[in-house]
C-alpha cells in the first residue's frame, strides 16, 4: 500500500530490512565503487592518474582514516583526495534525519582532521607509495586538495548541524559536477574547483526572501517564521 504514495524502490528496501538486517549492508555494499568511477569519469584521459579502490592510511601499524578517492593531475602536479557519503534520507522520523545530518557533518570533520595528521608526519613519497602512484619521471606532488562528497545531501544546517573544518571543499554531487564541467580545461582544475566550491559554500544570494505565513484559527492565531524562501 505504501508503495502507492512512494517510491516502490524504497518500501521494498524497509520489508527486506525488517526481515534481514544484514540486507542493508548488502545494499550499500557496491555504493562506494559506483561512487568512485562517478567520479573518475569526469577525469579520464592520460593527463591525470586514478588511484584504483580504498587506500587506508596507517601509522606505526594503526589505521588512522582511509580514502575514497585520489586523482593525480600531471599537469599541475596537485593531487585531489576524496571522502564520499551515500547516505540514504528516505525516512520520515526528524530524529532519523537529524542523525544522519549529524553522522555526515561530524564524519567529514574527523576525516579532513585524519588527513590533515597524517599528512603533517609523512613525506611526499610515503604519501606516493601509499597510494601506489607511479608518478612521470621528474613530477611530485605540488599541493594536495581534499574534497568531501555526498551522493545527494551536503547542507545540514538547517538541522542545527554545521562543519567546522574550512580546509575541505564540500558539496553534493550534483554540485561537483556541475562546478567541474563549467570549469573545463584549466591549468590547476583541482585547485579551481576546490575554490569555487568554497565560494559558493558561503554565498547568500541577495534575491532571496524568507517568507512567513500566518494561520487563524478560533480563537488564535499561529504565526509561522521563515517558512519557506522566495526570489
Amino acid at each position: 500500500v505504501s508503495s502507492i504514495l512512494r517510491n516502490p524502490f524504497h518500501s521494498i528496501i524497509e520489508l527486506l530490512t525488517q526481515r534481514d538486517m544484514n540486507i542493508t549492508n548488502a545494499i550499500a555494499l557496491p555504493r562506494e565503487e559506483w561512487f568512485r568511477n562517478h567520479i573518475y569519469y569526469m577525469f579520464m584521459g592520460n593527463r591525470y592518474k586514478r588511484v584504483t579502490g580504498n587506500i587506508k592510511l596507517r601509522d606505526a601499524g594503526r589505521t588512522i582514516t582511509d580514502l575514497d578517492g585520489a586523482i593525480y593531475d600531471t599537469v599541475s602536479g596537485n593531487l585531489a583526495l576524496f571522502q564520499l557519503k551515500w547516505q540514504d534520507y528516505f525516512v520520515f522520523d526528524v530524529k532519523k534525519f537529524r542523525s544522519k545530518a549529524k553522522n555526515l557533518a561530524s564524519e567529514i570533520d574527523s576525516w579532513g582532521e585524519a588527513v590533515e595528521s597524517w599528512l603533517k608526519d609523512k613525506s611526499s613519497d610515503d604519501l606516493v607509495k601509499t597510494l601506489r602512484l607511479k608518478l612521470p619521471e621528474g613530477r611530485s606532488i605540488t599541493k594536495i586538495y581534499l574534497f568531501g562528497i555526498s551522493w545527494s545531501t551536503f547542507r545540514v544546517q538547517g538541522y542545527g548541524y554545521s562543519r567546522e573544518a574550512s580546509h575541505i571543499a564540500c558539496c553534493n554531487f550534483p554540485m561537483f559536477r556541475r562546478v567541474r564541467y563549467s570549469i573545463g580545461k584549466s591549468i590547476d582544475v583541482f585547485g579551481d574547483i576546490f575554490e569555487q566550491l568554497l565560494k559558493e559554500q558561503t554565498h547568500i544570494d541577495e534575491n532571496i526572501k524568507k517568507e512567513s505565513l500566518d494561520l487563524y484559527l478560533p480563537g488564535i492565531k499561529v504565526s509561522l517564521k521563515d517558512l519557506f524562501f522566495s526570489y
